[in-house]
Formats: C-alpha cells, sequence, structure tokens
C-alpha cells in the first residue's frame, strides 16, 4: 500500500476517524492490528518476520536487564544484535555473497568447479528499518538510556504504520511514551499532517517521478547517450533521489501527526548545505544519528580507551568504515559499498580544506555580496561532490558507472535526450529549490502552505493540488527508498 495511492489515503482516513471514536485503551491496540494489516497488505508472508523483530527484542531486553554482571551484559547484547541481523543479513547479503564467492571461484583454477546455487530471496519491505529500531531498542536498554517497555508497547513502536515501511527509524526513548498520551486531533495538528502529506505528494508526483522519466531513460541504457545527456541525469537523480525519499518522510511524518504522533525530521533541505558535514546532518537524519550512535560512537571509544589519544588518521578510518557499512545497508552490491567509501573520504578530507578556506574568506571583504557568493559556491560544491557519489548509488555496475564518468568527462558527442523532458524536469528542480530556500527561511517544513486564516490555508492547498494534477506523474510508483 504506497502513500501516493488513493487506496493509502483511504486507508489513512478510515484509520484516523476510528483511533479519535475509540476509547483511550484500546488505541495503541487499533494501532497495531491496522500496522500489522498495513504490511501484509504487500506480502502476508512477512507478517511473522515482524512478529519475530517485535518478539525478539522485547524478550531479549527483558532478558537483558535480569542480568547485572557486565560481561554477561555484553555478551548477550552482542547475541541479541547477531539474531536481529540474522533475517537481515539472510534477505538482503546472502545473494551478494554467493554471487561474488562464484565470481572467486571461476578465478581460482582449482574451484573452477565450484558453484553455490542460492535461490533469489524477495526483500521483505521495510526490513532494513525496522532492524534498525529493534537494535536501537535493546542496545538503548543495555546502556540504560531508556526503559524497559512491555510487549505491547514494543509492538506499537516497531510496527507503527508510518514508519515502518521506510523510516524515520525512530528510538524507543522519544517514540514508545507517545503511545501512553491521549491525543486530541486539534486544528493546528490537521493542517501539520495534511501540508506535510500534500508537500510529500508533490516532492514525488511533480519532481521526483518527473525526472525518473529522463534518468531511467538515459542511465538504463548508458552506452546510447552523450556526455550531456549523461551529465543532466546524474545531476536529476541527486534531485529525484532527495525528493523521493523526503516525500516519503513527509507523507509518514503527516500520517503520525494526523493520528498526533510526532517523528523525527529526515530531511532538512540537505542541498542547500555548505559543505559535506553539513550535508550529512540534514540528509536521512535518523539512519545518520544512528551509525553515529549505535557504530560510530561504540568504535570510537573501543579505540580511544585502548590508546588514550585518537589521532586524525584514526577517526577517518573509522569515519570510512562506517559509511562503507552505510552504502551495504543501502544495498548489496560493490557500487554501494564505493559510495559509502567516497562520502567517508569527503568527510575525512574535509576539514582540514575547509580551514584553509576559512582563512582565504577572512582576507576577502566582508560584504552581503561577498558572503552571498561563497555560500553559493560552497553550495555548489557540495551538490556537485554528492551528485559525483550518486552516479554509484544509481548505476546498475561498475562498468557503467564508469562509463558515465567517462563520457561526461571527454564530453562525449551526441545530443540531448529529449528535449522537452529536460525542460519539464528542469522547472520541477526550479520550483523544489523554491520551496527550499523559504523552508530554509522560516525553518519550518511545509509552512508556506500554513496560514492563520483557515481560509487562506485552503486556497494554498487547493492551488497545491491543481499543480500536483496538472504537472505530478500520477502512476503510483513505488518509493526508492522500499528497495533498501
Amino acid at each position: 500500500m504506497l502513500f501516493n495511492s488513493l487506496k493509502y489515503l483511504l486507508f489513512l482516513t478510515v484509520v484516523v476517524v476510528l483511533y479519535y471514536v475509540l476509547p483511550r485503551k484500546v488505541r495503541s491496540s487499533f494501532l497495531i492490528l491496522v500496522s500489522f494489516f498495513f504490511y501484509m497488505c504487500w506480502a502476508p508472508i512477512f507478517g511473522p518476520l515482524l512478529a519475530y523483530m517485535i518478539l525478539l527484542s522485547w524478550g531479549g531486553a527483558k532478558w537483558l536487564t535480569k542480568s547485572t554482571d557486565a560481561k554477561s551484559r555484553k555478551r548477550k547484547v552482542t547475541l541479541l544484535v547477531v539474531l536481529l541481523l540474522a533475517p537481515l543479513c539472510l534477505f538482503k547479503y546472502t545473494g551478494f555473497i554467493a554471487a561474488n564467492l562464484n565470481a572467486l571461484f571461476a578465478f581460482l583454477k582449482p574451484f573452477n568447479a565450484m558453484h553455490i546455487n542460492w535461490p533469489e530471496l524477495a526483500q521483505p519491505i521495510g526490513v532494513s528499518f525496522f532492524t534498525f529500531m529493534a537494535i536501537g531498542y535493546v542496545v538503548d536498554v543495555y546502556r540504560n538510556d531508556t526503559r524497559l517497555l512491555s510487549l505491547h508497547r514494543t509492538a506499537a513502536f516497531i510496527s507503527f504504520f508510518p514508519h515502518l515501511s521506510a523510516g524515520p527509524i525512530g528510538r524507543a526513548g522519544a517514540m514508545a511514551p507517545q503511545f501512553d498520551q491521549y491525543h486530541k486531533l486539534t486544528s493546528e495538528q490537521f493542517k501539520q499532517g495534511v501540508s506535510l502529506l500534500l508537500l510529500g505528494w508533490f516532492k514525488k508526483a511533480v519532481v521526483a517521478d518527473r525526472l525518473f522519466v529522463y534518468i531511467s531513460n538515459v542511465y538504463d541504457n548508458v552506452p546510447h547517450h552523450s556526455g550531456i545527456s549523461l551529465l543532466l541525469a546524474s545531476v536529476f537523480f541527486a534531485v529525484q533521489l532527495y525528493c523521493d525519499f523526503a516525500a516519503y518522510s513527509d507523507m509518514a511524518c503527516g500520517s503520525a501527526r494526523l493520528l498526533g504522533f510526532k517523528l523525527t525530521t529526515n530531511f532538512q533541505r540537505p542541498y542547500l548545505a555548505t559543505s559535506v558535514r553539513f550535508f550529512w546532518s540534514r540528509w536521512h537524519i535518523s539512519l545518520t544519528s544512528w551509525f553515529r550512535d549505535y557504530l560510530f560512537a561504540p568504535i570510537y571509544k573501543s579505540w580511544l580507551k585502548e590508546r588514550k589519544k585518537l589521532h586524525a588518521l584514526p577517526t577517518a578510518v573509522i569515519t570510512i568504515i562506517v559509511f562503507a557499512v552505510s552504502g551495504l545497508w543501502h544495498g548489496a552490491g560493490w557500487t554501494f559499498l564505493i559510495w559509502g567509501v567516497l562520502n567517508g573520504l569527503y568527510l575525512s578530507l574535509e576539514p582540514p580544506l575547509l580551514k584553509r578556506l576559512y582563512k582565504l574568506e577572512k582576507r576577502l571583504p566582508q560584504t552581503a555580496l561577498v558572503n552571498w557568493t561563497s555560500v553559493w559556491i560552497k553550495r555548489g560544491v557540495t551538490f556537485v561532490l554528492m551528485a559525483f557519489s550518486f552516479v554509484f548509488f544509481r548505476a546498475r555496475s561498475l562498468g557503467d558507472a564508469g562509463l558515465i564518468l567517462q563520457r561526461i568527462a571527454t564530453w562525449a558527442p551526441g545530443g540531448l535526450y529529449k528535449p522537452s523532458t529536460v525542460m519539464l524536469s528542469m522547472l520541477a528542480c526550479g520550483m523544489m529549490l523554491l520551496i527550499d530556500l523559504h523552508e530554509e527561511k522560516t525553518k519550518q517544513i511545509g509552512g508556506f502552505l500554513l496560514s492563520r486564516s483557515l481560509v487562506l490555508t485552503s486556497i494554498k492547498i487547493t492551488v497545491f493540488v491543481v499543480v500536483i494534477m496538472l504537472l505530478g506523474v500520477l502512476d503510483n510508483s513505488q518509493f526508492i527508498y522500499f528497495q533498501f
């Protein structure tokens, strides 16, 4: 059941109405039931997987609290993390490992006869996301950062349908207490929820899916396209990926807001960031913070404990390792690994370069024009670096990625693919830029649709819907991050 479908809007409407009609004591149970229904609409066979993750995280956290010995608790939490990761590894990585082992066997003559026949497994929707939510909860209990939850609260937190399929990756400490609150649908919450749903629909239908028309035709037939077509497709994909996932996050937050819940803001205008570090503080925030708290921080503290002092090189190595894992989390493939390593290198090499840049900036005259120019140059450089790394994210293979970069670098001759499609795509990008600039100024996502006057708000929303209907690609296409 896709967020950008009429089926989902009908489902959400019924859920919201029933949620506020039902007595307080049964509301969270109702949400658990509708969340399982929502998840099993994709494939009923994966319902037991979600139940397994809930039961294991609940029982495992309870098991942890019964032990006071530090070594015993550490062994237990390690085992629990392995068991929680097992389904993700089974569905997502075993095929990739088998394919690479087969390639290795074919290369090594003594093992030519060996071959692993591994069936292609369908990946459950959202497994990467609710796995990380479950692990985060168990580790938080181990660290005494959150209280032990009942089975009912654990199920409500992990299965909550707005963030179940593709995040934002919730934290038990922030989300679980909200299920104990009595929610009333206020006019303000209703306006916020509707504006976020509409904004997400706009980003998906008018921008992301419009850009997809051009990108898919170019990236799926790389040898037949010129350098300029590939360059435009690469720029468009950077925007498409952002708008596609930000659309899902906005619609998730909007759905939750209609029910009285607040989810983590997942995107804050990342392409207006003036450095790669700032970019990653604005892009997929729930995942970035998850890797920081549950992977980077433990490795960093362990290294620091052993050596008493941490120098720049080990910090850079840890950063690259974490981003390499992040790359593999996004997809089981070498292109994703390279994308992750590239971003780790960006973050490792950036600090000394920024220090030199700041020294240079101090020498320049401090005028509004100079400052404005400096900000937009830094934003442009950051965007180019990210768009370059996203070539590997989107390319079907390393060979395709190499050919794309070669053709762009050599400005391979040829015409522009479908100029009319390019114009519509550029119009979509321009509208998205204007929205982001407005939100950067007001610091309120979807705020341009809201006003104190209900009449004015209604007019804005009506105009927005008309724009979506006229310019949007309304084919209910799947969100990119569902594959991760």
